[in-house]
């Protein structure tokens, strides 16, 4: 692989194109098993006072060797060239990684005719097959990081995207004179992508068999270990047999979906909107990972109980995992500093007030349960009658062994290489492949169906057909209600903290809790984390796995239990914290300030805070205003129209622009609003005017 920044003449390029090049196959297609990468610059303006936006550089690699032109016309003729040069087909294809394919596809779909479109949404291509055999591919479905990131985490390529060298509030054409800088941020954005395929095809992988997403690589990691074991033969039959057992019906899946939710992040209101000095953090280590090891699930066929006493019910809350419709009269909160159940996870509720998205009391409520949350729910609600409907049970027990093992395999290389030189990508491989393990047990079972003919069309999915495509599936490895309570074991987990903290709790995301006081709360912290080493040692002793597995040491020698608290802020908490709400805070630390909000890009957004003439903490407030250019925000407007005119450049030369389709992008300013109803909650906390209920 070529690491150098260079770009070649077209007919220079050509000729570095090798019709020897190793072939792959996937199901009789064979694919050139080379990284390429492609990438275009484009300007947005004003055509009559309408959007319009046209490409005027475009950047094409194949093998390290790189091109650059500036036209459409030029980019086809290439892609002429190169397809008779290799001899392509829909049979003998060209993979092309492009990052953030939607974006390109956007621009150039009108150039081509399309044999296949495969994509996760409207205008979200992850891969676009020309009728001629050229493969156009996502690389930041396959990343899941920005091309920055990807370029860090580069290990054998010293190559890094560019970054603020380029501005791209100028406008250029096909027709203006670039500097020599504008050439070389486009080359080093393809050289980053082809050298992070280059260093996938060096692990082993091939053009054929890396994945589509992210997720893939876990799936293909996971799937191998617990159905491809050959020295586990008798284990890998158990396996497959017991999935093939464990099936779902469409009525089913319907209440899994609504039951189904994700983290729980949140603000105290009593702590909302004030400036708190000394507040600590922990984080759980690997949270979803964690109860995946170290809870029960479901591990059989769903059974529907049509008619059962309250007894019976209690009954099959502690010996099952169970699934149901609670419905609630009368609510009113019995835990004072936060409030649990999420307003959109109601399927109905009457009479409802609500702390910035959470119900705080209602006259009715009914929701999708299980007897994880039903638990949690318990314990921050009182109410005076409830009513249970639509009771599904499964079997509670622990996931397979085999599975287990696969994801402690992948703790292991996290812990262990972190830190380790010459082990970079092992350690980044395992670090990724671990945090996936959850989002591959969550993938929906059944997804519209987006198809591009010259238009993008979505289609609803045979909910039964798709149902029945997963049960038959003699290559599933998953059991959707597994994804299910895990995040619900998660969300309960985190739950224990904050009803730990009381007064003390300010915030919480997912996996960790923003808090007051640490000394207080020490034996809770300390009580937890012994906790989950006695749960881990009953799975150790369950499945004859050594509890070295579950505590894995760094390279230091410290031993890493898996899913106990650490103290993320350790002997530096932050002298002063602020939260106005979910993914709305800001910290300082060590005299550095810093601050998370949802939509904004806190390197662009925090040195404008700083160059305020304010206390940072009182400019951080409703109604803060950040203006274009320092959010990191862009408004997308696609246009599907041609468009067509004339244009100054940046030099002031009159240029004609035309594209058949396009993206419009335009930085976008920020105001940072707070709902009336959660102003006046603010309102009666600070004036402490409430009693707990």
């Amino acid at each position: 692989m070529v690491d150098l920044i260079h770009h070649d003449s077209f007919q220079d390029f050509l000729t570095n194109i090798d019709s020897e090049y190793p072939l792959v196959s996937k199901k009789k297609i064979y694919y050139y098993n080379i990284p390429c990468g492609f990438d275009i610059e484009t300007s947005s303006t004003y055509i009559n006072e309408e959007k319009a936006a046209f490409m005027y550089l475009w950047c094409m690699g194949i093998n390290g060797h790189t091109v650059c032109g500036r036209t459409w016309t030029e980019f086809i003729t290439l892609l002429d060239n190169i397809t008779n040069n290799l001899d392509i087909s829909l049979e003998r294809r060209l993979v092309i990684y492009v990052h953030n394919l939607g974006y390109e596809f956007q621009f150039m779909r009108k150039y081509f005719e399309w044999e296949e479109v495969f994509s996760l949404d409207k205008r979200e291509p992850i891969i676009a097959v020309i009728d001629k055999g050229i493969e156009f591919r996502c690389s930041y479905a396959l990343t899941g990081y920005s091309l920055e990131k990807v370029g860090e985490h580069l290990r054998n390529h010293n190559v890094r995207k560019l970054t603020g060298t380029v501005d791209y509030s100028i406008i250029r054409t096909s027709e203006s004179v670039l500097e020599p800088i504008v050439y070389e941020y486009q080359i080093c954005d393809v050289q980053v992508v082809m050298c992070h395929i280059a260093e996938q095809l060096e692990q082993g992988y091939t053009i054929a068999n890396i994945p589509k997403t992210k997720t893939g690589y876990v799936r293909q990691y996971v799937k191998r270990f617990v159905l491809n074991n050959r020295k586990e033969r008798y284990r890998t039959r158990t396996y497959r047999q017991l999935i093939k057992s464990m099936t779902l019906t469409s009525e089913e899946y319907v209440l899994l979906k609504k039951l189904f939710a994700g983290g729980f992040t949140h603000a105290s209101w009593t702590k909302s909107g004030l400036v708190l000095n000394n507040v600590d953090s922990d984080d759980f280590t690997s949270s979803y990972p964690y109860v995946m090891v170290s809870e029960k699930f479901p591990m059989s066929k769903g059974e529907k109980i049509i008619s059962f006493t309250k007894d019976e019910f209690y009954g099959y809350l502690k010996s099952h995992c169970c699934m149901f419709v609670l419905e609630l009269l009368y609510v009113e909160p019995s835990f004072y500093w936060e409030h649990w159940i999420s307003k959109s996870k109601c399927l109905e509720i009457i009479n409802g007030r609500y702390d910035n998205g959470r119900v705080i009391s209602a006259d009715y409520i009914k929701i999708v349960c299980n007897e994880v949350d039903f638990g949690v729910i318990q314990k921050f609600y009182k109410y005076e009658h409830y009513r249970i409907s639509d009771l599904w049970i499964y079997r509670k027990e622990y996931l397979p062994k085999e599975f287990i093992q696969s994801m402690l395999s992948l703790y292991r290389d996290k812990t262990t290489l972190k830190g380790i030189e010459g082990y970079e990508a092992e350690y980044l491989k395992g670090k990724e492949n671990l945090n996936s393990c959850y989002g591959m047990c969550v993938t929906d079972i059944v997804r519209d169906i987006i198809t591009y003919d010259g238009e993008w069309k979505s289609e609803k999915a045979d909910i039964n057909k798709a149902i029945d495509d997963y049960n038959s599936n003699k290559g599933r490895f998953l059991f959707y209600p597994w994804g299910v309570w895990i995040t619900s074991y998660s969300r309960r987990n985190l739950a224990s903290v904050i009803l730990e903290l009381k007064e003390d709790y300010c915030y919480s995301d997912t996996d960790s809790a923003k808090y007051l006081n640490r000394d207080k709360h020490i034996r809770y912290f300390t009580g937890y984390n012994k906790m989950v080493r006695a749960k881990l040692k009953i799975v150790s002793e369950t499945y004859g796995i050594p509890m070295t597995d579950f505590e894995p040491e760094t390279k230091d020698g410290v031993k890493k239990l898996i899913g106990v608290w650490e103290h993320e802020t350790k002997n530096e908490p932050y002298t002063r914290f602020k939260t106005l709400g979910a993914k709305r805070y800001m910290v300082e630390q060590n005299g550095n300030i810093n601050i998370t909000v949802s939509g904004l890009n806190k390197k662009k957004t925090v040195p404008y805070i700083m160059e305020q003439d304010t206390d940072p903490f009182k400019f951080f407030s409703d109604g803060m205003k950040i203006p274009k250019g320092y959010t990191g925000k862009q408004i997308h407007t696609y246009i599907d129209e041609p468009i067509d005119g004339y244009v100054k450049d940046y030099n002031d030369k009159i240029c004609h622009v035309h594209e058949e389709s396009c993206v419009h992008l335009e930085n976008s300013e920020y105001e940072l609003g707070v709902s009336e109803d959660y102003k006046t909650l603010l309102e009666i906390a600070t004036e402490t005017l409430i009693n707990v209920r």
